[in-house]
């Protein structure tokens, strides 16, 4: 029976079946049953309780029931039994057999779950737009694309736009109003969406526009999730980006070169440095090349027939390693050449300037005297020993270098203890000056320094150290102690020497003040006691430098201050009377003079102040005497001052005749001084005498 064929049949109420066409085409060659029962019997048995229970149902109202029912050959028919109530409790029926429009709905169900699971596999889904009502026919796939359940709300064209883009749902409106329009044909665009799970992703809409009736058209087409291809191109594009940066950063020439023998493609961070434009290069022959070796042209054609390498090579001013390669196409025979230049310039230059210092290095190490040597921390390796070592220690360089932890034998012996204690201590921070002994006994000095060299970590991974002969240095340096200590003691000699001198000197002095006091208690007249104490005063001025000379440590030096302020006390005793209503005034500074400036400043500064306590305060009369000393520009400066009746009217030095003014105007010449008077309310004598310190 053919796919959609009609049966009629009627059952009375005793289960009679009149049948009202060819059921025999239905059920094949077996005769058609007569009765309900017969009829029921052929029905398949997983469908025939609800057959019975929908054909038994003769009066009741209309209704329908499908089920399969078993041909003579084993067949199974499917069929749909339509049927409505007849008079007398009958029911009539009708057959359609719908096996084949079935099986074609099955098919086409299970060609609808293929295309959509090949949608959801390839993340695409199709849709159709009607143009003129704006309608939205999406599949599975499309939703699933926005992140939405297909069994959820159904998706709208302005639904979809309110999920894109501003500038998406913009070109999207723009491309279908040509489609509408009939300007466009076909829609192609990328649009961009926040998908309602998941982060914004990029779609890509591919359609082409159909006509369906007068005046009406759709968009049939296609939505695909672009997102991980544009992600994918972008970071191809930034890994080529990457890549270009790379090879222009390092010292680099890559090319390719066709079958042809022609360049293709020029990159590299050497090509500015060569004077190389990219684009002069592409479609020249390799050995057209300006700057080219001449032997290029055999070297690329070995690499066009398979053959891979390598050479060291000059083009134009810079020296570089070239390693050509071929290039197989996806059928596997040889489609190219690629070439890598590696600018070795620097490389070599650098290279031959460290093999030039080496050379230099060797050279002085060679002809220097000084031992240079690395070793390790523990001085238990020695990594590098200069030749000069045989000159130094007398043995030769290989003999330390097989062992080394003998080095302490070349000491010494008895300043081997001392030595390498220091080394165990610290073996890598030595500072030391000791002997070493030569094969044949022969005895030399050296001076060892040792430094630390650290790694990055900032350990101690080198000693570097030097030794050099100081055998010449250290006899001067002897001869030179024998020589100080020999000065040391003709020096002390004659500093005792020199001392019993100003001893016996401070004696004769000390005799002469008591000659001359024995004299002054001996004469009456006034005259001659006022000679004998000015006298006596002066040489006790010179006797009290003597006494500070023998007293201190320095034999020619004289502490000013002390000494005057010893100077100044013995005058105010001697001028006893005067000195009960003269108050005597000292600001004297510590300066160092020698014995001879001393003796004079001592000499001139007495008779000033004996001057002052004599003519300065008549008839009783009470003052002060200042004595004021300071050092400007290297020269000493003394003011004696008083504030009695002062100078007569017109004195000045030059007219003076008095003995003890003369004497002071000598004695301050002797000492390349000068003398003068200055102006204030009694009388102002200042001396400056060069401040020699012997």
């Amino acid at each position: 029976m053919a796919d959609g064929a009609q049966v009629a049949y009627e059952v009375d109420r005793d289960g009679r079946l009149t049948w009202r066409g060819p059921v025999a085409a239905l059920l094949g060659a077996a005769p058609a049953p007569a009765t309900l029962a017969g009829w029921l019997d052929l029905v398949h048995p997983d469908d025939r309780a609800r057959a019975a229970d929908a054909l038994a149902a003769r009066g009741a109202a209309a209704n329908r029931v499908c089920y399969r029912v078993l041909g003579l050959d084993g067949d199974v028919v499917e069929v749909i039994d339509a049927g409505a109530p007849a008079p007398g409790e009958a029911r009539v029926a009708v057959l359609l057999e719908l096996s084949g429009l079935l099986a074609a709905g099955r098919e086409a169900e299970r060609a609808r779950g293929r295309l959509h699971d090949t949608e959801r596999r390839a993340a695409l889904g199709h849709f159709e737009l009607e143009l003129a009502t704006g309608e939205l026919r999406a599949s599975d796939g499309v939703y699933r694309l926005l992140g939405d359940d297909p069994r959820g709300p159904t998706l709208t064209f302005a639904g979809l736009g309110r999920r894109l883009s501003e500038g998406s749902w913009q070109a999207l409106r723009e491309a279908l109003a040509a489609c509408a329009a009939g300007t466009a044909g076909e829609l192609e665009l990328a649009v961009s969406l926040a998908a309602a799970r998941g982060g914004a992703r990029e779609l890509e809409l591919r359609g082409e526009r159909v006509a369906r009736g007068p005046g009406g058209a759709v968009v049939v087409g296609t939505v695909r999730d672009v997102t991980a291809l544009r992600r994918t191109a972008e970071a191809l594009r930034r890994l080529e980006t990457t890549h270009q940066r790379v090879v222009a950063a390092l010292p680099l020439v890559v090319w390719s070169v066709g079958l042809d023998r022609r360049v293709t493609a020029v990159m590299g961070g050497r090509l500015r440095e060569l004077g190389i434009e990219a684009a002069t290069l592409v479609g020249l022959r390799v050995e057209d090349i300006p700057g080219s070796s001449p032997d290029v042209g055999e070297r690329v054609t070995r690499a066009l027939a398979g053959i891979e390498l390598e050479e060291t090579t000059a083009f134009r001013d810079r020296i570089a390693r070239v390693h050509w390669f071929p290039e197989y196409g996806p059928d596997g025979t040889v489609c190219g050449a690629t070439g890598f230049a590696l600018d070795l310039t620097a490389h070599v230059q650098a290279e031959r300037a460290r093999q030039a210092a080496d050379e230099h290095l060797r050279l002085i190490a060679k002809n220097v005297t000084t031992v240079v040597w690395v070793a390790s921390p523990a001085l238990d390796h020695i990594y590098y020993l200069s030749p000069s070592f045989e000159r130094v220690f007398g043995r030769p360089v290989a003999a330390l270098q097989a062992e080394p932890a003998r080095w302490g034998e070349l000491i010494h012996p008895d300043d081997r203890g001392r030595v390498l204690a220091a080394a165990a201590a610290c073996p890598w921070m030595q500072d030391q000056r000791h002997r070493i002994v030569w094969p044949d006994g022969t005895v030399r000095w050296v001076a060892v320094t040792v430094r630390p060299v650290h790694d990055e970590r900032g350990e101690v991974s080198r000693a570097v150290g030097t030794a050099e002969d100081v055998t010449s240095m250290q006899a001067a340096l002897d001869e030179l102690q024998r020589t100080t200590a020999e000065l040391k003691r003709s020096l002390d000699e004659k500093s005792t020497l020199l001392r019993e001198v100003h001893h016996r000197v401070r004696n004769n002095l000390q005799v002469i003040q008591s000659l001359l006091t024995l004299q002054l208690r001996a004469v009456a007249d006034p005259a001659m006691r006022r000679v004998l104490g000015d006298s006596q005063r002066r040489v006790q001025a010179m006797a009290l430098v003597q006494d500070h000379l023998y007293d201190g440590r320095d034999l020619r030096r004289v502490a000013l201050g002390a000494y005057l302020r010893r100077l100044l006390q013995a005058l105010a005793v001697a001028h006893g009377d005067g000195a009960g209503r003269v108050t005597l005034r000292l600001d004297v500074c510590e300066a160092v003079t020698d014995v001879d400036t001393a003796v004079h400043v001592g000499i001139a500064v007495a008779e000033l102040v004996s001057n002052a306590f004599e003519h300065a305060f008549p008839d009783e009369r009470g003052g002060a005497i200042s004595v004021r000393t300071v050092v400007r520009d290297h020269r000493l400066v003394i003011d004696v001052e008083d504030d009695g009746v002062g100078l007569p009217p017109g004195f000045t030095l030059e007219g003076a005749s008095s003995l003890g003014l003369t004497l002071v105007q000598t004695t301050v010449l002797n000492a390349d001084g000068a003398l003068r008077i200055e102006p204030c309310g009694g009388a102002c004598f200042r001396i400056e005498v060069p401040l020699r310190r012997g």
